[in-house]
């Protein structure tokens, strides 16, 4: 039910917006931010979450502000517990490396990469993975939730080491992602430091409850647009050097371009092809073998 405190920031919120379309100002981040506010205020009693709430539900509420604060942009969610290429591609690299495991049945063929709730890319039409993040429910066992802040650690690394093995004149030191447990999470970092991945929290961010969260909800905003600013242009980096990826693979195939007459990248070994990240094996792909002439 709404207050007299909600309607007067609500008619607040719907003055400026006017004035901000008013003046063709509609795509800047100020709009933006008055979306969101008027979104969360709007729909505030539907955000009083218990407990129980599932995965899905509380991905989708806040998955409504990424929406808003995307809005405008290629940047593109992929979610619905979607697999990652990235996972897929380190998957395959590491079979074909070291070979597959005696416990499992899986081959190059027929890897399937890991499955996350929301996966950030670079536009629907590139699709190339920028970060993935994820969503537990409050009640979850901790255990759970480490191993599936493990999960989604590891799927950042593998999709920053495809990131640079595109080769993009200066190098992608980093990435940023997100882990959420119940209404709250933390946005990190992902580092590249010669040749190590390396997690870094940057700060909390929470899913406002009541109009009383609006003041930490302020710090939220805040890394929700910094992150915004960094997808964009990571998104953009990503595609012209696959753009160029492409044109160069073309122009090997007539051998008109080698390794060596390839000046894209660096030459120290600091923007390798791919590094080194694994995956544990799932319980499901275990099989037992069953020997014929024994008893």
């Amino acid at each position: 039910m709404t207050s007299p405190n909600d309607a007067k920031l609500l008619q607040a919120i719907y003055q400026k917006k006017a004035d901000l379309v008013a003046t063709m100002h509609r795509t800047d981040e100020q709009f933006c931010l008055l979306s969101i506010l008027e979104h969360v205020v709007e729909g505030i009693d539907d955000w009083l979450i218990t407990q129980d709430e599932s995965e899905l539900t509380l991905y989708r509420r806040f998955g409504s502000i990424l929406d808003i604060l995307l809005r405008h942009t290629k940047i593109y969610l992929a979610d619905g517990e979607t697999i990652s290429e990235a996972s897929s591609r380190t998957m395959r690299y590491n079979e074909c490396i070291y070979g597959h495991s005696r416990t499992t049945t899986t081959t190059t063929n027929n890897v399937f990469g890991r499955r996350i709730d929301l996966i950030i890319k670079s536009s629907k039409e590139k699709s190339i993975e920028l970060c993935t993040n994820e969503w537990k429910r409050q009640q979850a066992d901790a255990n759970l939730a480490i191993h599936q802040q493990n999960k989604n650690i590891r799927l950042n690394c593998a999709i920053l080491s495809h990131l640079q093995s595109l080769k993009y004149p200066s190098k992608v030191p980093f990435t940023v992602a997100m882990d959420w447990l119940g209404t709250v999470g933390y946005m990190y970092i992902l580092v590249d430091v010669e040749g190590t991945f390396v997690a870094r929290n940057i700060g909390q961010v929470i899913m406002p409850r009541t109009l009383l969260n609006l003041k930490e909800f302020k710090r939220t905003l805040d890394l929700l647009f910094a992150l915004k600013r960094f997808l964009v242009d990571l998104g953009y980096q990503m595609e012209c050097a696959l753009q160029k990826c492409e044109s160069d693979d073309q122009l090997r195939q007539v051998n008109f371009l080698d390794d060596d007459n390839d000046t894209n990248g660096d030459d120290d070994g600091t923007n390798p092809k791919q590094r080194m990240v694994f995956f544990t094996p799932r319980n499901s792909r275990i099989k037992k073998m069953k020997i014929d002439g024994l008893d």
